[in-house]
């Protein structure tokens, strides 16, 4: 699938760079303590306790440092590796839980893209804010929600002493429900609406969690979505409903899932004037075309803004025949 280009970011961030930035000057990147702070992350990336509390507490490397200014700390490679123990040790040795690399990435949300619960548990028992972004604007919770991990998504609703914001948007609009709802995530998608999700919040492109459901097929998450009041028509910013999408894309199952709430218009069209039925005609969706003549309310005339109709586009012999006996009967 095609991600966005923030997800791409996150799946690639996994884990924390060493190395300085290829295009340093060497003004903002300075080598702090150079023999030794590299040690220090090593030790706690491997989660190698005792090399950490011999280099914080005997050698006297400072619990913050950073090989390189706004790079990431020890407490943050931890966070990746996931080692509570030296996790505790960092904290209780005074390191900052909330302290951010040039990325806004902070111990938390490393913790929450590696899956390692019992890391974040502990970082958010210990004053780490759970509602902090980074650069994207992604919270811990929406990191939970791109990568569909239903335990750290509730050790987060769990932490009642600092709720994570559900609806959190970043920088593009999108909200957890919406990443969630994209990329398939049908357990989170239903703890996120437990936990009172607004269903039909809109990115900066008009988009709900629906239509980007629907547009990528996940039928489940659709009937989820419209089983918890998900406006069937919304249109994004192009006129486009979820059941155009669905049909452009050759969705059946989601069609048919679509075509079951009675609410559905399924003569609506978008910028360019076309319907559902004229994409799925267009480009040689059958079983989709079949599902729309199912309804008695299809009208297969409709013409585009270039007079065109489901009949006139379609280079597809057997919808060619659906269309003529529809209109025949």
């Amino acid at each position: 699938i095609n991600l966005p280009s923030d997800l791409i970011f996150l799946l690639s961030a996994s884990s924390p760079m060493m190395s300085k930035d290829s295009t340093d000057t060497g003004k903002e990147n300075r080598p702090i303590q150079e023999n030794r702070v590299p040690s220090l992350l090593a030790g706690a990336r491997e989660g190698d306790f005792n090399k950490v509390d011999r280099l914080v507490r005997l050698q006297g490397v400072p619990v913050d440092a950073q090989e390189y200014e706004n790079t990431p700390t020890a407490l943050m490679y931890a966070a990746v590796s996931g080692d509570v123990d030296v996790i505790a040790f960092l904290v209780g040795a005074g390191a900052d839980v909330n302290k951010c690399d040039k990325d806004g990435r902070r111990p938390l949300t490393f913790a929450a893209t590696n899956n390692r619960v019992a890391a974040l548990q502990y970082l958010l028992e210990n004053g780490a804010d759970p509602n902090l972004r980074n650069r994207n604007g992604w919270t811990a919770l929406y990191i939970a929600a791109a990568k569909g991990y239903v335990e750290v998504a509730n050790a987060l609703f769990a932490f009642q002493q600092s709720p994570s914001d559900v609806n959190v948007r970043n920088t593009v609009g999108g909200t957890p429900l919406i990443i969630a709802s994209t990329l398939g995530h049908t357990a989170l998608v239903a703890l996120l609406l437990e936990n009172h999700a607004a269903v039909d919040a809109v990115d900066n492109n008009n988009w709900t969690a629906l239509l980007k459901a629907s547009d990528k097929g996940h039928t489940d998450i659709v009937n989820l979505l419209l089983n918890n009041g998900a406006d069937v028509n919304h249109t994004d910013n192009n006129d486009f409903a979820a059941l155009l999408l669905a049909a452009k894309a050759g969705k059946a199952d989601t069609v048919h899932a679509l075509l079951a709430h009675s609410a559905v218009l399924v003569n609506r069209v978008d910028k360019s004037s076309r319907t559902a039925l004229f994409y799925a005609a267009q480009n040689g969706h059958t079983e989709v075309v079949q599902a729309l003549l199912s309804r008695s309310d299809v009208e297969i005339g409709i013409e585009d803004k270039n007079k065109q109709s489901a009949r006139t586009i379609t280079k597809c012999p057997e919808i060619v025949l659906l269309l003529e006996n529809y209109k025949a009967n």
